[in-house]
This record gives C-alpha cells, structure tokens and sequence, in this order.
C-alpha cells in the first residue's frame, strides 16, 4: 500500500501544471543543430537516419556571421543544406575571416527562395532578388553569393543603383565583388547612366561698354 502512494505522489509531481484559463499556451519550436549552422521553426519533422528535415512555419537560420528568416524550409542535417522558401530576409554583419580591404557595411539579400549549402557558405537566391548594400541596391531574377570568395553572381534583368552617386548600371549578367564593390557586366549590351551636371551660366558684366571713338 506505502508503494502504491509512493507511485501516486510521483506521478503527480511530474505532470505537468494546466494552462491558467483564459492564456493562450507557449509557442511550440525546435532547434536543429548540424555543427555547421543552426535552423529553428515550428513544428520540426526530422528523420535521424537519413538526414531529411521540414519546418512549415517561422524559420530561423543562422551560420556564424549570417541569419536568415522565411516561412518554410526542408533540407538535409547529414548534407547540411537547407531551402528556405516565403519572404526570404538574409542579413550579413560580419566579415569574412581572411578577407582583406572588405566593406564593412552590412549587407541585406531578400528573394522568393534561397537554397543553402552549409559548408561552402553559397547561397542560391531565385525570385525577385535585391540585395542592399549601403547606398546600393541590385535586383536580378537570380542571384548566387559565395560569402568565403565574397563574389555575388546576378543573372536576368540586373539592375544596379547607388543612391549616393546617383549612378545606375543595367545588364543581362553582372558579378558583384561585395568586398571592393566592384562590378563587372557580362553578356547582352549593358547601360550605364550617371547624372549630367548643369552647367552655369557665364556670368554678365553690369558695366557699360566705352562708346567707340569717333574719327576726325
């Protein structure tokens, strides 16, 4: 009988409490760890044995000097790839270790899908892509970034304009070195367009001409 009250008095110590009425229950989430970044989000499926994951709602990666937010992602924690797909915000803060002269304005990626590979920090970026850059900003169909050689390829529709220039750049393929930000344009005939300075007037004189001698 001592034992049975023993069993009782445990199993109520480890249930749980109830929700208080009237107060909506914490937010269910899981953390997935691959050694190489982290992703968190709602409702995690993850087999162990292959690898394979699926997050349907709030996703939050992050990989050391970088983190990106977008409504879903699936990928693979053996692999250590993952795509995110839904209003897909990347933001870069930190600067690549072993890169010399790089900016050190913090960079913004958004875009429809962004496909990760882990390991090799490249960043596949497809559907209305912009990338932010200080007083630049470039949209293009597609964009790659390779954070380790900092080198962001841009294909289909490439537009580029600095705000504080006031020039733009349109061409058909474009590889962007985040690091010098210098640009170079490859494939159809490309525009570039800076504004054109006014120039001033040449400024009147008040006084009046000498009357011309007359002859005699």
């Amino acid at each position: 009988m001592i034992a049975f009250f023993a069993i009782l008095l445990v199993a109520a110590a480890s249930t749980p409490n109830p929700q208080p009425p009237g107060q909506a229950p914490p937010p269910a989430g899981a953390t997935l760890n691959t050694g190489v970044y982290t992703v968190e989000g709602q409702n995690l499926t993850w087999n162990q044995r292959t690898g394979e994951f699926t997050i349907p709602k709030d996703v939050k990666f992050t990989q050391p000097g970088t983190d990106v937010s977008g409504d879903q992602a699936q990928g693979n924690s053996i692999q250590k790839k993952v795509t995110i797909t839904g209003h897909v915000v990347l933001h870069n803060t930190k600067p690549v270790a072993g890169v010399k002269q790089q900016s050190a304005e913090p960079q913004t990626l958004t875009a429809d899908q962004l496909q990760v590979d882990g390991p090799t920090k490249v960043y596949v970026a497809t559907g209305n892509v912009k990338f932010l850059q200080g007083a630049k900003t470039v949209t293009a169909d597609r964009g790659q970034l390779n954070q380790t050689t900092h080198m962001l390829e841009l294909s289909g529709n490439v537009r580029i304009n600095d705000a504080a220039s006031g020039q733009s750049m349109v061409a058909e393929n474009v590889t962007y070195d985040t690091a010098s930000e210098t640009v170079t344009a490859t494939g159809k005939p490309f525009q570039i367009r800076a504004p054109v300075q006014q120039e001033s007037a040449a400024p009147t004189s008040s006084t009046p001409k000498p009357a011309p001698k007359k002859k005699r």
